[in-house]
C-alpha cells in the first residue's frame, strides 16, 4: 500500500498542484521535493485535490449494476419489480449528483458511461424473460423446490447485467463484454477515464479474450465481489464534500496528516483494504480479543488507487521475436516453490517494483514503469529467479534498486 500511496501522491502533485516536484526514496521512507510545505501540502489534498474518475462499468460490482429482489419478485407473481439496495450504486449515483467542481469530471465521465451503456443494452421484460420459473413457481411448495427455482432465476439473471435508466431497466448480456470495453476505450472515455482501464487491463488484438488483467489488480480490478473503483467512490465522502458551501468532513484533515506524514490516529474505519494491507484485514488472533475488525484510513485507500494507475499495461513484443504479450510494469511470473501438498491454483504472478535514490520528476518515473526491464545477459527477466539475477548482475538501470 505505502509503495503506491507514493506514487500516487507524486502523481497527484505533479498534476494538480506543481509540475516541478521531485521524489525519492531514502532509507525506506519515500522524500517529496515541492514548492508546497507541509501545511499547503495538506491544505491541497483537502481542499483542491480532483479525483481521478476510477469506474469499471465491465465489473458486475461497479456500481452501474442493479441486482433484482427475487423472493418479491417471485411472492408477488411478477407483480412487484423491486431492486436491492447496494452501495456501490449509491456511491456512484452520489457523484452523478454532486456539485462541486473537484468532482466535475467524475461526473461527466458517469453520464458518459451510462449513455454508452444505453446505446448497448436492451430493455428487459422481466414476467417474459423469467417466464419458466413464475410458472413453477406455485408448485414450488418444498424448501428444495423453492431453492430450485431461485437456482433457475440466478442461472438467467448471472448470464446478464441489469442497469437503470429513468424508470426502465435494461440488460448486457455478458457476452458482449469485449465489445463493450474496446468502444469504452475507443469512444467513451476521456484520458482521465482511461487511466484505470489501462490500469486494470491491457487491449490486446488476434485472441479470443481482448483484454487481459493486471495481476495487481485482481481480475480487471476487482476481488470476488470486490470492486476496486466502487470502494474508491464509497470512500470519497468521508474525506471530502459533495456539495458547494458544505464543510469537509470532520475527520478528513486527521486522517489526512497520518496518510502523508505517518502521524499517529484513531477512528479509523471499518472497512477492509482487500489484498493491499493484509496486516489490517482484521481476522482471528488480529487483535487482543478473537477476533479484529478490519481497519482503513480512507485517505491511504485513495492515494494508493491514485497511484495504481501509474501501473498501466501495454501490449508489446518485448517476450522476444514473434512473441506477442501484454506486458505490466515490473510483473513477472511466479517461481515455484514449496512442497507436495501445497495447492495448485495458478498465481498472477510476482511485483518486483523499483526503488530509486536520486530525486526524480513523474515523468521519469512514469516512463520508468512504463519501459522498465530487468534483462539477464540478452534475455528479458521472465521470472522472480531470474529477476534477482539480474538485479545481481547489474542488469537494471542504475540508480534502482
Amino acid at each position: 500500500m505505502g509503495y503506491l500511496k507514493a506514487l500516487g501522491v507524486l502523481r497527484l502533485v505533479c498534476q494538480q498542484a506543481d509540475a516541478d516536484v521531485r521524489a525519492c526514496w531514502e532509507g525506506g521512507v519515500f522524500k517529496l521535493y515541492t514548492n508546497l510545505d507541509r501545511d499547503a501540502l495538506t491544505t491541497f489534498f483537502r481542499d483542491y485535490y480532483r479525483p481521478t474518475p476510477l469506474l469499471a462499468p465491465w465489473n458486475g460490482g461497479s456500481g452501474f449494476y442493479v441486482k433484482l429482489d427475487v423472493d418479491r419478485f417471485l411472492e408477488s407473481r411478477g407483480a412487484e419489480i423491486a431492486f436491492k439496495s447496494r452501495e456501490a450504486v449509491d456511491a456512484i449515483d452520489a457523484i452523478e449528483s454532486s456539485d462541486t467542481d473537484r468532482l466535475a469530471s467524475y461526473r461527466e465521465q458517469i453520464r458518459q458511461t451510462k449513455a454508452a451503456l444505453g446505446r448497448i443494452a436492451n430493455r428487459v421484460d422481466f414476467v417474459e424473460l423469467l417466464a419458466e420459473p413464475l410458472k413453477q413457481w406455485p408448485g414450488a411448495t418444498t424448501r428444495q423446490a423453492k431453492k430450485r427455482v431461485k437456482d433457475y432465476v440466478s442461472k438467467v439473471l448471472n448470464a446478464i447485467m441489469l442497469f437503470r435508466s429513468g424508470d426502465e431497466t435494461y440488460s448486457i448480456d455478458k457476452a458482449e463484454k469485449d465489445a463493450f470495453i474496446s468502444d469504452l476505450r475507443g469512444k467513451v472515455l476521456t484520458d482521465d477515464g482511461l487511466l484505470w482501464l489501462d490500469a486494470a487491463l491491457a487491449m490486446r488484438t488476434g485472441a479470443k479474450k481482448n483484454r487481459m488483467e493486471s495481476p495487481t489488480l485482481g481480475s480487471g480490478g476487482n476481488i470476488g465481489n470486490s470492486d476496486f473503483s466502487a470502494r474508491f467512490a464509497q470512500l470519497l465522502p468521508e474525506v471530502m464534500t459533495f456539495r458547494t458551501g458544505d464543510p469537509p468532513p470532520s475527520r478528513s484533515e486527521v486522517w489526512l496528516s497520518s496518510a502523508l506524514f505517518g502521524t499517529p490516529t484513531r477512528d479509523l474505519e471499518r472497512v477492509s483494504v482487500d489484498q493491499f494491507n493484509p496486516g489490517k484485514a482484521g481476522g482471528a488472533n488480529g487483535t487482543q480479543g478473537l477476533e479484529a475488525a478490519p481497519i482503513l484510513n480512507p485517505w491511504d485507500y485513495l492515494l494508493m488507487m491514485e497511484g495504481a494507475l501509474v501501473l498501466s499495461g501495454s501490449t508489446s513484443r518485448r517476450f522476444g521475436a514473434g512473441r506477442d504479450g501484454v506486458s505490466f510494469p515490473f510483473i513477472v511470473a511466479s517461481s515455484r516453490a514449496g512442497y507436495g501438498s501445497i495447492g495448485v491454483e495458478q498465481t498472477r504472478g510476482e511485483a518486483w517494483l523499483p526503488l530509486w535514490s536520486a530525486p526524480a520528476s513523474y515523468s521519469e518515473i512514469r516512463a520508468l514503469l512504463s519501459e522498465g526491464r530487468a534483462e539477464v545477459g540478452r534475455s528479458r527477466a521472465e521470472s522472480g529467479l531470474t529477476f534477482a539475477q539480474a538485479i545481481a548482475s547489474l542488469g537494471v538501470d542504475r540508480g534502482i534498486q
